[in-house]
């Protein structure tokens, strides 16, 4: 059991670099979908992390996280799912993509009923051109749901 609000899994996917790290803590016996108090799962820290630096190095990380088997769908305290934290915060688009990819489900609702369509549309409103590919991409799921 954990301590501390991290653990070392959640602190590894947030480091530069750190897939080879995220394979031996795994090989040891860490439970990829652990989650601390606050309901956070290693995908939610790696799309949570806002250092640029890991930023563009979370897309290996994610990756290596999600072909080790953890799951896009565990939701935090909140009910959120990492899908959410990457629109909500604007990260990089093919971590959106890559979520989405591996069957993230689209519909969290937060305590304001904003779903993930409404956190990327805001984040293009503050951030620019970033996030255009987030809402092209949730522009086109959210036609096929309702078709």
């Amino acid at each position: 059991m954990c301590v501390f609000i991290e653990c070392p899994l959640t602190l590894a996917v947030q480091l530069e670099g750190s897939s080879e790290l995220i394979k031996v803590l795994r090989s040891g016996g860490a439970h990829l979908d652990f989650r601390t108090r606050d309901g956070i799962t290693a995908l939610h820290r790696a799309v949570l992390s806002r250092n640029h630096t890991a930023l563009t190095h979370n897309v290996c990380v994610l990756q290596t996280v999600l072909d080790l088997g953890a799951s896009p769908d565990y939701r935090d305290s909140r009910g959120l799912t990492p899908l959410y934290h990457c629109a909500m915060v604007g990260g990089d688009p093919y971590c959106c993509e890559l979520l989405l990819h591996e069957h993230a489900v689209i519909g969290s609702t937060d305590e304001n009923g904003w779903q993930e369509i409404h956190q990327v549309k805001h984040t293009q409103t503050h951030q620019g051109y970033h996030s255009c590919v987030f809402l092209d991409v949730f522009f086109v799921l959210e036609i096929q749901i309702l078709i």
